[in-house]
């Protein structure tokens, strides 16, 4: 009797299972920047804030852009940035009901939506519109407790942000909804010392609920007026110092580190994610606005992409390659641009 033979199983590592990922056109994500201006005039920042709220023409372009996808798509995330996406609060209520409403339409799709924000406007009632719509994520930073916080967040006025920061978390804390907060808290060797405040008031005040992880970041040179006051430091130092403030926390499950497998793969390097800014300009990065290897193309009112393949194609040698540096942050390997793709074409 005849026997059929089964074709061998391919095993695929994390790193391959995440490249994948990366190419499965029917996921789309989109980092949204409703508005780039900031009440935040943080000391490390390296944003302009020279564009306000994202006008309706773009705003109409999104919509467009998820309708046209949404019969195609498994995963539609949603991701808002800025500036504080939260002073584009008009933009984010008319996408994400949009969004929504193409959920109820085609339920297949999982609709997945965060926000990366100051938190200073972050109240209960915002925070109960947010849910509402579908906004169930949120990273938030925090550079140390009280007036060491204050040092480097600031107003843009001047004034200190920690209090009105610290009564929302906590707001936030005694909400029973389903959310997940990351806890971005910055390190130098400046602040370092009184980092661990920071991390007793975390431990004591969040330990308890799972809702709330930490992140660790070093603060970096990543652009801006007050770049070269920043002082450098060694990734050596950064993943020794990450690992010693890990160890402060209340919960081994409470610390976030994407990168703790080597297989990390930045939304900048997959194909299917782009940074669509206030005024419609398309990017792969939301650090290198100003580099115009990152000005990849336009979003149109209809929903089309105008992109320019030359510049796109730059971000994903390492989809090719599988060198887990260039997957983990693209920006670092980039070829410099021919000089006749320096300058990109204004919006029509």
């Amino acid at each position: 009797m005849a026997t059929t033979q089964s074709k061998p199983s391919v095993k695929l590592n994390v790193l391959q299972r995440r490249v994948v990922r990366a190419l499965d056109n029917r996921r789309l994500t989109l980092t949204l920047m409703p508005t780039e201006k900031c009440n935040f005039r943080c000391t490390y920042c390296y944003e302009d804030f020279e564009l306000g709220r994202m006008p309706p023409q773009v705003v109409d372009g999104l919509k467009n852009l998820i309708s046209t996808r949404a019969p195609e798509l498994r995963v539609l995330d949603l991701r808002w940035f800025g500036g504080e996406p939260m002073l584009g609060m008009p933009v984010i209520e008319e996408v994400c009901q949009h969004a929504q409403g193409l959920r109820r339409k085609f339920p297949h799709i999982q609709l997945v939506s965060s926000m990366t924000t100051n938190a200073y406007l972050l109240d209960r009632a915002s925070l109960d519109h947010l849910l509402d719509l579908g906004v169930n994520y949120f990273q938030i930073s925090l550079d140390g407790y009280g007036d060491d916080h204050d040092q480097t967040r600031r107003r843009a006025d001047g004034r200190g942000t920690f209090d009105q920061i610290w009564a929302n978390l906590l707001a936030m804390r005694d909400l029973e909804r389903k959310f997940g907060v990351m806890l971005r808290i910055h390190y130098t060797p400046a602040n370092l010392p009184e980092i661990k405040k920071l991390i007793e008031a975390v431990n004591r005040e969040f330990g308890q609920d799972d809702r709330f992880r930490v992140f660790f970041k070093a603060v970096t040179r990543l652009g801006g007026p007050n770049n070269h006051l920043i002082q450098a430091t060694s990734q050596e130092w950064q993943a020794r110092t990450k690992a010693a403030l890990s160890r402060l926390l209340a919960r081994r499950d409470e610390v976030i580190d994407p990168n703790a497998d080597g297989a990390y793969v930045c939304y900048a390097a997959e194909p299917n994610s782009f940074v669509v800014r206030s005024n419609g300009q398309i990017a792969r990065c939301t650090v290198a606005f100003n580099d115009p290897r990152n000005q990849v193309g336009w979003l149109r009112p209809d929903g089309s992409l105008d992109l320019d393949l030359d510049r796109s194609r730059l971000w994903f040698e390492g989809l090719e390659t599988l060198d887990t540096k260039t997957l983990n942050c693209p920006l670092p390997t980039l070829a410099e641009l021919p000089p006749q793709l320096v300058s990109l074409k204004a919006a029509g």
